[in-house]
């Protein structure tokens, strides 16, 4: 085997290898939310990571309304992980990635159960990521909600 084989297989490995520590971190987040695990959800985040909730609407692409943004990982994992808060059982499907050198990106599709209020919340992450010495992280998360299990858009539901 040439050394552009090699090289090139090495390049793919590495490009997988990437892809799937990003979608692992997508996961890891959803398991943080789900057992309440605030030193968990903490490690994901770079320090000066944001988070923002946005109402979007299907039937008008143009309708993309900030609703909440937290800034730095204290305040997303302050803002997103409470004893007192409904239990959130996030379920995560479809997750995408795009890796570029040490910056990454992923859409992934959620559905979340809410417990007590037995409903679900439908919607939508947009990440973007970082590689440290210490693996990959959170720069942002976008949480595109699009409405409720019971047929209603987000701003309608009052998600």
């Amino acid at each position: 085997m040439s050394a552009e084989t090699i090289a090139a297989i090495e390049a793919r490995i590495a490009e997988l290898e990437a892809r799937s520590a990003v979608a692992e971190l997508v996961y890891a987040y959803a398991e943080a939310i789900r057992l309440r695990d605030p030193d968990a959800c903490r490690a994901l985040f770079m320090p000066d990571a944001w988070f923002e909730v946005r109402h979007i609407d299907p039937r008008d692409p143009a309708v993309d309304t900030l609703v909440r943004r937290t800034e730095g990982v204290e305040g997303i994992v302050g803002s997103g992980i409470t004893a007192t808060g409904p239990n959130m059982w996030p379920m995560i499907h479809g997750v995408r990635v795009e890796v570029d050198g040490d910056n990454a990106r992923a859409s992934s599709v959620l559905a979340a159960a809410m417990f007590p209020q037995g409903r679900q919340i439908i919607g939508e992450y947009r990440d973007e990521f970082r590689r440290t010495a210490d693996g990959w992280r959170f720069t942002s998360r976008t949480f595109r909600i699009i409405g409720d299990s019971t047929g209603a858009y987000a701003a309608e539901a009052g998600c």
